[in-house]
């Protein structure tokens, strides 16, 4: 019944419906009593129980009534022990416990039970028999082995029928199959796409979708009045259904062109906002450029939206929230295509790296290592320590938009593009008056195939290639293929995808340029967890203050005891921090390699992504703001992600950490004489 529930690891193949009839046509005849009969017969059925339903019920109706007298004992499985044998369930244990509570065939409740019956457990509980279907189920050998196999030797087992046609898998799947109806119902409610966790377009889809079926239940209504009226006045049959048809026609016109019309809304929507962030991110670029400020122009442009925020929120809250309707196109597309904007120094790092000796590289790659866990670690405790001091009850989170997937018809018109695009500049190599001009539309399109195809991965594989990888990989191989076939060589590709030139720009040029808007989008999300940052401010800030400046400075310490070269070293300092504002740092030294700053920070937040949550487990940091904010600021965006599927509870705190990480580590850089103090540890003159 664990395994009647929603299991899927039977051994064998279940038999027809003929072997095992639904039992609702068969109960199970009343067995002889044994020897003991002067006490009920204690007979035990164990399982999952996930989602309790009525084959469930009926397994163990017929385990009650195997005997006159019988006591039921029902086993069930706890999470750990399901999660490792079977699979995540919907219900936690506690849940699944006191679902089998309120069934009247069930006597007596185990919880923990095992998952393979021992000598030891039927007798520490005097079980008689077993009930159970006779299907065989695997045990945790891994060899294949019937769970109830020792049971049936030992003559204590007792078979029951299944009940065809009703699983907790067959359940979770109906649920599935019919997910956009229900959220649509529940929207038509009042929901909104916040309480029902759906993105801003899905909920726009569903919406037209929800247009669509009222337009078809009013045409199908009137189609069935004018079918009714015609027949009651004798009119032609035919007449009148091509009367009908004209008016659906009509009806549809008009709604495909609204339809068009909220496209076209919606695409302005987005040209609209994300135009105003990244000119905002030019003009603040320029003015500090032009006036010599050292500071980031984008985090101050993030500061001053986040403030603006803050004000419009206190004095005016309904122009604070049109503030946030206004931008969230923008800040949905940012985060859709973040990876995107931080790939291009990772897409020429073989350019940049031939000059790293080998041994520098080793060197880089034990601070790396090293440097994250002791981050994790400084983090994640300073969190917990100041929780117990301040003792703040843990605040409930907004809930976060996800992007939406990628879809077959993005995947179809990006590899269109590259297609045409590479043949264009394989016969015509100046087309658009220079190489780099030329090459920028198959580079870039080759980029973004990489990042789709990298998020459609299966998790286990996204851990080792991740998308971020994928997307330089793609521009690479699109780099040689044009490099060789050219006859340009690779090298030639390269210096036109990231050409550093406003005049020239390549592809590389495009995605870097919206970084400064990925630092400005910050502010939005920032604001979205006020609340939390208000409630838990003595963790967040004391924790992650600590964090990202033992970051720069063991890292500075650890090259020079290692004898890493300066430059190098400086280059890795922000290796904690995600790839946006860790850019902007370097920039405040001279002599740094980006590329090798990129290719460390990715390196870090792989390295957080597939490690990070077993050594929280081991390091005994349980709490979730203490798990967010450590792998947060150990691992920036890359681990957030990580986190993002399996504790959601930690996730609001990692999306905090990430951001305001590398906010305080710019910060702490754009002081003269901590850059200054770092250089000197590093050990540049």
């Amino acid at each position: 019944m664990a395994r009647v529930s929603h299991s899927r690891k039977r051994s064998a193949a279940p038999s027809n419906s003929t072997d095992h009839p639904n039992t609702a046509t068969h109960q199970p005849q009343p067995q002889p009593l044994p020897e003991h009969s002067q006490r009920p017969v204690r007979v035990y059925a164990d399982g999952i129980f996930d989602l309790f339903h009525f084959g469930h019920a009926r397994a163990l109706e017929q385990a009650k009534k195997l005997f006159p007298n019988t006591y039921l004992l029902v086993g069930c499985c706890n999470d750990e022990l399901t999660n490792r044998y079977k699979g995540k369930t919907v219900m936690t244990q506690e849940e699944r416990y006191e679902s089998l509570r309120h069934c009247k065939w069930v006597d007596e409740v185990i919880p923990d039970a095992p998952w393979v019956l021992t000598q030891e457990f039927i007798e520490k509980h005097q079980i008689d028999y077993v009930a159970h279907d006779a299907l065989p189920y695997a045990d945790t050998s891994g060899a294949a082995n019937d769970v109830y196999e020792f049971v049936k030797k030992i003559g204590k087992f007792k078979e029951t029928k299944r009940t065809d046609g009703v699983s907790t898998s067959d359940l979770i799947m109906r649920i599935l199959k019919d997910y956009n109806q229900y959220v649509t119902r529940n929207l038509a409610r009042g929901y909104t796409r916040k309480d029902l966790g759906v993105s801003y377009v899905k909920e726009k889809q569903l919406q037209v979708n929800m247009k669509i079926n009222k337009l078809r239940e009013t045409v199908k209504a009137h189609q069935e009045k004018l079918q009714t009226v015609a027949k009651t006045a004798g009119i032609n049959h035919e007449e009148w259904l091509a009367n009908a048809d004209r008016w659906v026609a009509g009806f549809l016109e008009k709604f495909e062109e609204h339809c068009h019309n909220m496209l076209v809304r919606r695409i302005g929507h987005l040209l609209v906002s994300l135009g105003m962030v990244v000119a905002s991110d030019k003009l603040l670029e320029q003015a500090f450029a032009a006036a010599s400020i050292e500071f980031p122009s984008a985090l101050f442009g993030m500061l001053c939206v986040f403030a603006v925020l803050v004000v419009l929120d206190a004095v005016a809250p309904a122009l604070a929230k049109g503030f946030m309707d206004l931008f969230e196109p923008a800040t949905l597309f940012i985060h859709r295509w973040l990876p995107l904007f931080y790939v291009p120094s990772l897409v020429v790092l073989p350019l940049t790296v031939r000059d790293v000796p080998p041994a520098s590289a080793l060197k880089i790659l034990l601070i790396t290592l090293g440097g994250w866990f002791a981050s994790l670690v400084v983090a994640g405790y300073t969190a917990l320590t100041v929780r117990k001091l301040v003792k703040t009850q843990l605040l409930p989170a907004e809930p976060m938009n996800r992007p939406s997937p990628f879809v077959a018809l993005e995947f179809w018109a990006w590899g269109a593009a590259f297609v045409a695009s590479f043949a264009v500049a394989y016969v015509f190599p100046t087309a658009l008056g220079t190489t780099a001009r030329t090459c920028l539309p198959f580079l870039l399109a080759s980029t973004v195939l990489g990042y789709m195809l990298g998020s459609g991965l299966p998790s286990g594989v996204k851990k080792v290639l991740h998308p971020i990888i994928c997307c330089a990989l793609s521009a690479d191989l699109a780099a040689v293929a044009y490099g060789y076939l050219s006859r340009s060589g690779v090298d030639a590709v390269l210096g036109d995808y990231l050409t550093k030139a406003p005049s020239n720009p390549g592809a590389g040029d495009i995605l870097m340029g919206f970084l400064g808007s990925v630092i400005i989008s910050f502010a939005f999300s920032m604001f979205k967890q006020r609340k939390l940052v208000k409630m838990h401010a003595a963790e967040i800030f004391t924790s992650i203050g600590i964090g990202s400046t033992f970051s720069l400075y063991s890292t500075a310490i650890l090259g020079r005891v290692i004898g890493l070269e300066p430059a190098l070293t400086i280059s890795i300092l922000p290796r904690c921090i995600t790839v946006a504002l860790a850019l902007s740092i370097v920039s405040f030294f001279q002599g740094v390699n980006s590329s090798v700053t990129a290719a460390v920070v990715v390196l870090t937040g792989l390295i957080g992504a597939n490690f990070a949550q077993p050594a929280m487990d081991k390091l005994g940091l349980k709490d979730p703001i203490a798990r967010g904010i450590g792998t947060a600021s150990s691992a920036h965006g890359l681990g957030t992600a990580a986190v993002s599927a399996k504790e959601p509870e930690a996730l609001p705190f990692c999306a905090i950490a990430y951001g305001l990480t590398g906010i305080l580590a710019s910060l702490v850089c754009s002081v003269p004489a901590v850059r200054q103090t770092l250089v000197f540890i590093a050990g540049s003159a």
